[in-house]
């Protein structure tokens, strides 16, 4: 039996006021043909990174489509490493509550002097273990 292919939709709605003004908006993006999802919660050690998803395919890494991890913790933040399929590592510090959201697959690898696909989405905690959640969605 096949899976059947779906759409996400990804809503952003920022609210905010000031002196009686509203400012902010909400942004919806739709993301057709979607035929896979991992969703995840996961205890990330200060002493080790843990593996959120590795896309080891060329055609793993262009069926990408979004992904989101946040940092559960009170307290602590988390380091979330995306590591290229060529060299480029691109380092994110999320503070205690934050997330991280992307629909792009690339990043830019300095030592190439080019874009580079994802192949890799880590996590190491700072200082004590943080519990993270990680949503990631493909073709």
């Amino acid at each position: 039996m096949a899976i059947n292919t779906a759409t996400l939709t990804v809503t952003i709605t920022e609210s905010l006021k000031l002196n009686g003004a509203a400012y902010g908006n909400t942004t919806i993006k739709s993301l057709a043909s979607c035929g896979e999802s991992i969703q995840k919660a996961v205890s990330v050690p200060h002493t080790t990174s843990i593996r959120m998803v590795v896309l080891d395919t060329v055609a793993k890494r262009d069926n990408f489509v979004y992904f989101r991890i946040k940092n559960a913790d009170a307290t602590n933040f988390i380091t979330l490493h995306l590591e290229g399929a060529v060299t480029g590592t691109v380092q994110i510090k999320l503070l205690a509550g934050e997330s991280y959201e992307s629909t792009c697959n690339e990043i830019w690898d300095y030592t190439a002097a080019a874009w580079d696909k994802i192949y890799r989405i880590n996590a190491t905690s700072d200082t004590a273990t943080c519990d993270v959640e990680f949503f990631y969605v493909s073709k």
